[in-house]
């Protein structure tokens, strides 16, 4: 039997974690910094490792929620068998899946803006789709990640023989003391830097950034503590925020070797906390091709196992994808000894949870 699905709202999670299938200095949830009452993240020592987590361990990086991170969805569809080949030798199988978004002519202008606080559901058109059981779903997105932040830090007593938090500051002939000696700066927000996954950096003008469709005069920022690599703006007044991007390029171990278009299932429950769902990725030129290579990596394809598979029924009458963030933004610093300051290298995209929603209507014409 076939069921119309019209109108929106389920109970099965999907785990999104770019952080989870590669190595990289962004981490996703166990990772946020202890922060004071009002909320600001605490800067404990001037070293390497200046903040402390939540976990009571050391680290140059705070996991927080981003105020906007957006990401360009090609497709999504769910499936009655697995759509992914072990060890990424062939393209996802949708043989037994329901194509619920088909769309790769999207642009910029058509990705989803996920903010905290705000419910953010991708529009599905209107589908058939037959009653069964499906344990997988797959999604084809963008391999451009963009994230817009402001984030506010205090500083723990005696630390006051230093330069503060740094940021860029776009003066012809500007130095290291842009914002002056020992001013002790509590707001830093991103600005329109490219980095990758793999924190290499490209020229303007290289094949990478042309490849990628960023033009020609962009540069990919290595994360370095220095001025003219900060990914974030820092001052005693908030600035204006811009789109920061990452680019999910490799998936790779490790920074050894050659590289590597998949990573094969795995949990995802030590990024997002959700139990029961495991993920695998393909990296992809375009629908059609694997990535042969960092250049050619411009889609990601995200598969999705599932312990508890989601139920389409004769009394199912709506299907809605929820999406949102909660530790998905990175923002990782690095320690300028000589100068004796705090600069922001790197605004990492972390994961994104989607959620598969489901209607159904109860026999006597009420909704659950």
């Amino acid at each position: 039997m076939k069921h119309k699905l019209i109108t929106l709202l389920f109970l099965i999670a999907l785990g999104f974690s770019f952080n989870l299938i590669t190595p990289t200095d962004s981490k996703a949830g166990a990772f946020g910094c202890a922060k004071d009452a009002d909320g600001a993240i605490i800067v404990q020592r001037l070293a390497e490792t200046f903040f402390d987590l939540t976990s009571g361990t050391q680290d140059n990086q705070c996991s927080e929620e981003p105020d906007f991170y957006k990401v360009l969805i090609y497709k999504v569809a769910i499936c009655k068998k697995d759509p992914f080949t072990a060890s990424g030798l062939a393209l996802p199988n949708y043989d037994s899946c329901v194509i619920l978004i088909d769309d790769f002519n999207k642009t910029d202008t058509d990705a989803t803006i996920i903010q905290p606080g705000l419910e953010t559901l991708l529009p599905i058109p209107e589908s058939i789709i037959p009653v069964g059981t499906y344990p997988f779903a797959t999604l084809v997105v963008d391999s451009k990640i963009k994230i817009k932040h402001t984030q506010t830090y205090a500083y723990k007593a005696g630390l006051a023989s230093h330069k503060g938090m740094r940021g860029f500051e776009a003066i012809a002939g500007s130095d290291n003391d842009d914002l002056g000696n020992g001013v002790l700066n509590t707001f830093c927000w991103s600005l329109a830097k490219v980095t990758t996954l793999h924190n290499a950096g490209y020229a303007a003008n290289n094949a990478y950034p042309v490849a990628h469709g960023l033009g020609s005069s962009t540069a990919v920022i290595e994360p370095i503590p220095e001025q003219a690599q900060a990914t974030m703006q820092c001052g005693a007044a908030a600035g204006t925020a811009a789109y920061a991007t990452e680019i999910i390029d490799d998936m790779r171990d490790s920074d050894n070797g050659g590289f590597v278009s998949f990573e094969n299932y795995g949990s995802v429950a030590d990024s997002t906390g959700l139990d029961g769902i495991e993920m695998a990725v393909l990296l992809l030129k375009d629908e059609a091709t694997i990535s042969d290579g960092v250049n050619n990596s411009r889609l990601l394809s995200v598969n999705y196992k599932y312990a508890t598979p989601i139920e389409i029924t004769d009394q199912t009458i709506g299907l809605n994808v929820r999406i949102k963030t909660s530790s998905a933004i990175s923002l990782d610093f690095g320690w300028d000894n000589t100068n004796k300051a705090v600069w922001g290298t790197k605004v990492g995209a972390n994961a994104f949870t989607t959620q598969f929603l489901t209607k159904t209507k109860r026999s006597r014409g009420a909704w659950r």
